[in-house]
C-alpha cells in the first residue's frame, strides 16, 4: 500500500470515527504543519486561556491560533465540539481509530488548543495506546491536568512526547519535578533576541516545516529545551541576523 493509499483509507476512518463520537481528526494542514496530522481543540473553550491571555508577557496574549479561531469560524466550531467532547467523558481505547503508521507516523496532538480537565489528558493517553507504533506529541501548558490522570491510575503511554510549552515569553519552565515532561518549548522575541545578541544557532526549532525538522518527534536521552521565535517576529529577526553577518 502506498503512502497515498493508506492516506485515503485513514481519511475513511477518522470520517467513521468523527460521525460516531464527533471528535475531528485534521490531515489538511497549513504553514509549517503541512503534510501532519493532528487532533486539536480550541483555546476558545478551553477556560484557562482567557485568564493567561490578560498577562502581556505570557505567550497566550500573543496567540497566534486565537486569532485564527476568530476569523476561520468552521475551524472554531470543530475544534470547540472537539474540546467539549474530549473533556465530557472518556472514549475507551478500542473505540479509538486505528491510524495507519505508512499514512501518519507521527501525529501532532493540540496544534491549537489545549488539555481542558484530566478527562481530555486520559482520552490522548487511551488513542496513543490504541495506537502504540504511531508517535504522538502533545503540547501543553497544563502540565498538572496530564499529571492528574496518571494520578488517577491511567499511565502516560511510551509513544506520547509531552512538551511543556512555556507560559511566559523569554523565560523557560522549570520540569525538574514534572517527570512526565520529555520537552520543553520557548518562544523568543526579536527584542530579548536583539537585547541579548541571541545567535541563530539558539533558536533550533526548524519553524517552517515540522515534518522535515522532525526535532519534537523524537524523544531525547534527556528534557530537551527547543526554541522557537515569536510568529510575528520572524521576519524582524531574520533581518536583525543577516546584519549581524
Amino acid at each position: 500500500m502506498t503512502r497515498e493509499e493508506a492516506k485515503a483509507v485513514m481519511e475513511v476512518r477518522f470520517k467513521e470515527f468523527r460521525n460516531k463520537t464527533q471528535v475531528g481528526f485534521t490531515t489538511k494542514m497549513t504553514g509549517k504543519m503541512l503534510g501532519m496530522c493532528s487532533l486539536s481543540t480550541s483555546p476558545l473553550v478551553n477556560p484557562r486561556c482567557p485568564d493567561r491571555a490578560k498577562d502581556p508577557n505570557s505567550v497566550c496574549h500573543r496567540c497566534f491560533a486565537r486569532t485564527v479561531m476568530e476569523y476561520k469560524r468552521t475551524c472554531a466550531e470543530k475544534f470547540g465540539i472537539n474540546g467539549n467532547v474530549l473533556s465530557d467523558h472518556v472514549i475507551p481505547v478500542n473505540e479509538w481509530p486505528v491510524i495507519l503508521k505508512s499514512a501518519y507516523p507521527e501525529i501532532r496532538i493540540e496544534a491549537f488548543g489545549d488539555v481542558i480537565n484530566a478527562i481530555h489528558a486520559i482520552n490522548y493517553f487511551n488513542l496513543c495506546k490504541r495506537n502504540p507504533n504511531i508517535t504522538f506529541t502533545a503540547w501543553t501548558k497544563n502540565i498538572d491536568l496530564y499529571e492528574a490522570a496518571v494520578k488517577m491510575g491511567h499511565e502516560k503511554p511510551d509513544n506520547l512526547i509531552l512538551v511543556a510549552s512555556s507560559p511566559m515569553l523569554n523565560e523557560e519552565i522549570n520540569v525538574e519535578k514534572h517527570s512526565i515532561v520529555d520537552k520543553v518549548f520557548t518562544v523568543y522575541t526579536f527584542e530579548y533576541i536583539k537585547a541579548n545578541n541571541i545567535h541563530p544557532d539558539f533558536i533550533n526549532c526548524g519553524a517552517r516545516n515540522c515534518k522535515r525538522c522532525g526535532r519534537c518527534y523524537h524523544k531525547a536521552d534527556d528534557v530537551e529545551n527547543v526554541h522557537e521565535i515569536l510568529k510575528q517576529d520572524a521576519r524582524k529577526v531574520q533581518k536583525f541576523w543577516e546584519k549581524q553577518k
